[in-house]
């Protein structure tokens, strides 16, 4: 799990750098100070799902594609605007996002003919974690998605919806 992270904070850096991006530009799109990006490129945080899909949208970059390949192989990204939203309309890209994640993550833990507390022992995560996330309570930790994800033999990217279903998102023509 550290080098998934490790490799995602390498990521973000890279394409901040080819973005030609100073961390203060992303901190005033976003509102993620500049320690904690630095803490974030560096793989030394365990960051909220939420915070790393801001991240993301302040890279104009999809939060799936940053993380497709990540448990397997190197990733490719995918330019969009993304919008900045209103704490309201967060909250209602949160609800979306956590029900997609819980719905995919139903699927491949059946899929797999395993129950939630199988799972949950697996993967190291609790099943009250795991009965909230298939709830489609958002994911505060992305370090859950990524033990849920090995624990189920898939990809992290599998987990998370492409950009033509990401709430709120709009393609650039």
């Amino acid at each position: 799990m550290e080098e998934a992270k490790g490799e995602f904070g390498r990521r973000l850096r890279e394409l901040r750098l080819h973005r030609h991006l100073k961390r203060e530009d992303i901190e005033e799109a976003t509102g993620i100070g500049t320690g904690e990006q630095s803490k974030l490129e560096r793989g030394l945080h365990d960051p909220k799902l939420h915070t790393l899909q801001v991240m993301s949208n302040g890279l104009k970059a999809h939060l799936r594609d940053l993380t497709r390949g990540l448990l397997t192989e190197p990733g490719a990204w995918r330019a969009e605007v993304v919008p900045l939203r209103e704490a309201h309309e967060m909250e209602r890209v949160k609800a979306e996002l956590g029900h997609y994640i819980g719905c995919r993550l139903k699927a491949e833990r059946l899929a797999k003919g395993l129950t939630q507390a199988q799972l949950a022992s697996c993967s190291g995560t609790s099943l009250r974690t795991i009965q909230r996330l298939e709830a489609g309570h958002f994911a505060k930790q992305f370090s859950s998605l990524i033990r849920l994800a090995v624990a189920l033999g898939t990809d992290l990217h599998h987990m998370l919806p492409p950009p033509a279903l990401s709430p709120g998102r709009q393609q650039v023509a």
